[in-house]
């Protein structure tokens, strides 16, 4: 849905409105799902995690997450801000045509391409239903699961 979303803001830059309005919306509604699906992601992870090594280590998990996204956020904005340097942004107001090009392309391209990657490395996640129900079985059961070293 994102994809799609972000996809027709190119279109939108020409300057319809409706369809810009409709692009932002349905890229919202798409990209909505990914902090939500990271968040509920993560104590699964960890609990996984404890099955396998014996070994809780949520708050290192919660830490390392945070930080990576802080990071990751710095690290976008540089990236942001080098790509609209080499396209000829100007801040006095003055767009240019391969700056405008970069702009409409860094909030619909770019966006899609990186969305289609999420998905991708997404569809990797080998928790599902069946294996959750292992390791709260395992869990409950701690006989079962490997002893801390």
């Amino acid at each position: 849905v994102a994809v799609t979303g972000y996809l027709l803001l190119w279109p939108a830059a020409s300057g319809n409105i409706a369809l810009l309005l409709a692009a932002v919306a349905i890229a919202g509604l798409g990209g909505a799902a990914i902090p939500v699906m990271l968040w509920s992601m993560m104590p699964d992870a960890i609990e996984h995690g404890e099955v396998e090594s014996g070994t809780r280590i949520e708050a290192r998990t919660f830490g390392l997450t945070t930080f990576v996204q802080k990071t990751s956020a710095g690290a976008v904005a540089l990236a942001a801000g080098i790509v609209l340097s080499a396209s000829g942004f100007s801040p006095d107001g003055d767009l240019a045509t391969g700056a405008a090009w970069t702009i409409t392309a860094m909030v619909s391209v770019f966006p899609a391409i990186f969305m289609v990657l999420i998905i991708l490395v997404i569809r990797t996640y080998p928790i599902d239903r069946l294996r959750h129900a292992e390791i709260v079985t395992a869990l409950e059961r701690p006989e079962s699961r490997p002893r801390k070293k």
